[in-house]
């Protein structure tokens, strides 16, 4: 076969890929993934959203702890205020609790939907050690232990919690 052959049939094998990708993204009959593979894949990034801004709560705690040797007790006890952060996507409220954080996400994942991150003094006191937790079974997500029976912090569905 000469090298001009050789190259249509390339040309063609890669259309053909083209066009079974293009069919699977906008609707048409492929087998690729299902809709509900999607969704759990949606879930579990949400979730991710969720967890990388709580990085950042994560990393004032540690500060604080590390400055005074111990967990803060709420948001104001570290000088914030739910209020102060903002509209924060996926998130409905945030509560700082004897320095465990949880992230109400009900109208993302549901009602009594949360995802928390806990810390654990290790080495004697001198660090922390943070785990996740979560009531929302998300897929690929093992970082982010899941627990049905876990319940919300928050107050009163409905109400902010006190602070």
């Amino acid at each position: 076969m000469n090298k001009t052959i050789k190259i249509l049939i390339a040309i063609l094998a890669l259309l053909v890929v083209i066009v079974v990708i293009a069919l699977g993204a906008f609707g048409g009959k492929s087998n690729m993934i299902s809709e509900k593979e999607v969704a759990k894949y949606k879930s579990a990034a949400k979730a991710a959203s969720v967890l990388t801004v709580l990085q950042g709560l994560k990393a004032q705690i540690g500060a604080v702890y590390v400055e005074q040797m111990k967990l803060p007790e709420s948001l104001s006890s570290m000088g914030m205020s739910e209020e102060s952060m903002g509209k924060i996507r996926y998130i409905d409220k945030i509560l700082v609790k004897d320095g465990s954080i949880f992230a109400d996400v009900k109208s993302e994942f549901g009602k009594g939907s949360i995802i928390s991150l806990i810390p654990k003094k290790i080495m004697d006191g001198a660090a922390l050690q943070w785990s996740c937790a979560t009531n929302i079974p998300l897929q690929n997500m093992d970082y982010c232990v899941y627990n049905i029976n876990m319940k919300s912090p928050f107050a009163i569905e409905g109400q902010a919690p006190t602070q």
